[in-house]
């Protein structure tokens, strides 16, 4: 009897556990670390595809040696589109260096992946030059976009020309769909940019090119001439002409965003030719909200050209100026301009436009833009649309070349 009441107690007792109660029985029956480590390693390969594309690629390499899916998802062609080779030499840079190692594996395994490539050198000539042999063995892929950066003096520049075209002409003529090329700083010449254009004139929208010494105004008026879907250009002023604006301004040609032009002296006393007045007025009737911007590296006494005919100016940057004396022996105030000339500044179109060196300014340099304001002021007796710039729109830097 008292054997049927204490089974009665027992039923009533589970009877009354709540639903908290059974689930914790059940975890505490579950939590076999066996078990909880292979449920883990059976992760689905989309879940796995989501997590890794948050994690560096240290900690993903660390991650898949969980188990043999985990090592799968770490190979999987969308998380190698993406990768940016840092090349530097240890004993002189302060840069973390892409391990030989995985660039070797990355060129046997994910090289047909990579899509979206760029390349960051120190100022050593062998860093360029591993960043050139990687190049000339991407044979299997079609890049999107590539950029070659250079974070001190450009190296790409003391590499033997031959060399360096070589391995950019690979690129070119294996990918069917680049969009955007970021190449300044190097020996990229006109026979090249035809390669270029060859293959990737329906996809091109962004070309970087400014300090590109070996490519002349015929090379890029080519680019400008086949390349219809290009919105974004940045170049050194001596490749500016008027055929560029009118071929950019053409009927076939989309509409420009945003155009960079580099003024830089190469030494005192040089003759910059003078863009007609006509062709910027056909460049802004074709793309009324493109912004134009301006950086000056020049002497005092070469800013004459530049003020003779309107520039519909959207930014203006100002180098160091320098005197007859010579590069950096002073002079922050701008040469007064001519009688006939003028700089018109239109309103920046918002987005794509702003310049990172806008906002702003430290004192030194609010009192020399003061100075640079105070001589747009007096321009506009010469011109009438000369409109006194916001502050942050006018930048007179004593930095180095961006």
């Amino acid at each position: 009897m008292k054997r049927v009441l204490s089974g009665n107690a027992d039923d009533s007792n589970s009877s009354s556990d709540g639903p908290m109660d059974s689930f914790k029985r059940l975890r505490q029956q579950s939590e076999d670390p066996a078990d909880a480590e292979s449920k883990w390693a059976c992760l689905p390969q989309e879940i796995l595809l989501h997590i890794f594309q948050y994690l560096p690629l240290l900690d993903r390499a660390f991650a898949s040696q969980v188990s043999r899916g985990w090592n799968h998802a770490f190979h999987m062609p969308e998380l190698w589109r993406c990768f940016e080779f840092e090349l530097n030499q240890p004993a002189s840079s302060y840069l973390k260096a892409t391990h030989p190692d995985l660039i070797k594996q990355i060129i046997k395994r994910h090289s047909n992946h990579l899509q979206f490539v760029s390349f960051k050198v120190d100022s050593s000539t062998e860093s360029a030059e591993a960043a050139c042999d990687i190049l000339s063995q991407l044979v299997n892929c079609s890049l999107k976009t590539l950029g070659l950066i250079s974070t001190a003096r450009p190296s790409f520049m003391e590499l033997p020309k031959s060399h360096f075209i070589s391995a950019l002409t690979v690129v070119f003529v294996n990918s069917k769909s680049l969009s955007s090329l970021k190449i300044d700083d190097t020996p990229v010449d006109d026979p090249s940019l035809k390669v270029l254009v060859a293959n990737n004139s329906d996809t091109l929208k962004l070309l970087k090119m400014s300090s590109c010494p070996h490519v002349s105004p015929a090379g890029i008026l080519c680019v400008a001439d086949q390349c219809h879907g290009l919105r974004e250009l940045a170049l050194n002023y001596h490749l500016l002409s008027d055929e560029l604006l009118l071929a950019l301004s053409s009927e076939k040609h989309v509409h420009l965003e945003h155009l960079r032009i580099d003024v830089v002296s190469e030494n005192p006393g040089q003759q910059f030719h003078t863009i007609k007045k006509s062709s910027w007025d056909a460049m802004v009737r074709h793309s009324p909200k493109f912004n134009l911007v301006m950086y000056f590296f020049l002497y005092e006494d070469e800013f004459g050209p530049f003020f003779r005919e309107e520039i519909p100016v959207t930014h203006l940057y100002f180098g160091p100026l320098c005197q007859q004396g010579g590069p950096g022996s002073g002079g922050h105030e701008l040469p007064a301009p001519g009688r006939a000339g003028g700089v018109r500044q239109r309103p920046a179109s918002p987005g794509r436009g702003a310049d990172p060196h806008r906002g702003a300014l430290p004192a030194p340099d609010r009192h020399r833009a003061g100075r640079v304001r105070g001589v747009l002021q007096r321009l506009r007796g010469v011109c009438q649309d000369v409109r006194t710039p916001p502050l942050a729109a006018v930048h007179h830097g004593g930095g180095a070349h961006p």
